[in-house]
Formats: structure tokens, sequence, C-alpha cells
């Protein structure tokens, strides 16, 4: 049978690894920490991504308006053309 002294020593070494208070507080520091970060980092994304859609929009909205000048400007002539031959034609 061992010893008190014998068992104590083993049951040291088993708890050695094992985190105190302290590291556990540095730790939870660390993770907020990163979490401040990860917010700030998401707000610039979110911020950036507000920007580019802005940008996005304002892209299609002259798209639509010069697509819209063009198909008005195409029926307008085939309207012109088709009137023209049927007058002369006619």
């Amino acid at each position: 049978m061992a010893t008190v002294e014998e068992r104590l020593s083993r049951l040291e070494g088993v708890y050695e690894h094992l985190s105190t208070r302290a590291d556990i507080e540095a730790l939870r520091g660390d993770m907020m920490t990163l979490r401040g970060d990860f917010e700030r980092a998401i707000e610039a994304l979110r911020g950036d991504i507000e920007k580019s859609m802005e940008a996005l929009r304002g892209d299609i909205a002259r798209a639509e308006a010069r697509m819209l000048r063009w198909t008005m400007g195409t029926i307008i002539a085939a309207a012109a053309v088709f009137i023209g031959i049927d007058r002369f034609a006619g």
C-alpha cells in the first residue's frame, strides 16, 4: 500500500496541467479582445458592403436609363422607317 506522501505526489502530478483561475481570467480577457476585434471587423465589412451596394444601385440605374433611351430611340426610328416605307410604297 502506498503512503500518504506517495499518493499526494501522484495527485499533484495529475493536476499540474490544469489551468488556474488567473489563466482562465487571462483567457477570458483575450476572448473579449477578440470579440471586440471581430465586431469592429464585421462593422467595417458591413460599411464596405453598403457602399458597394449603393454604387451598384447607381450603376444599375444608369444602365437602365441608357437601355430605356436606346429602346425608345429604336422604336421611334423603326416607326419612322415603317411610315416612310408605307408612304413611298403605297
